[in-house]
């Protein structure tokens, strides 16, 4: 899987889960308004740390995760 960089509330871009407080990555925007996102599996209680979440539950994580391109020295 590639990882390339998002903006949120994107699929690809992190953010962080307002009733936990732990980062989580958004996988798939669902219909509803809410969205699939991986966290933490041992933090959520499930198996592989996939649930489903109220896109409304979901703030950006700061700072945002971009790419830096450095120039060399």
């Amino acid at each position: 899987m590639l990882k390339a960089p998002s903006e949120f509330p994107h699929p690809g871009s992190t953010a962080f889960d307002r009733s936990t407080g732990v980062q989580v990555r958004i996988i798939r925007t669902n219909p509803g308004g809410s969205v699939t996102v991986a966290g933490d599996s041992k933090r959520h209680g499930t198996a592989s740390g996939i649930r489903t979440v109220a896109l409304k539950s979901l703030c950006e994580s700061w700072p945002p995760k971009r790419a830096y391109n450095r120039a060399a020295a």
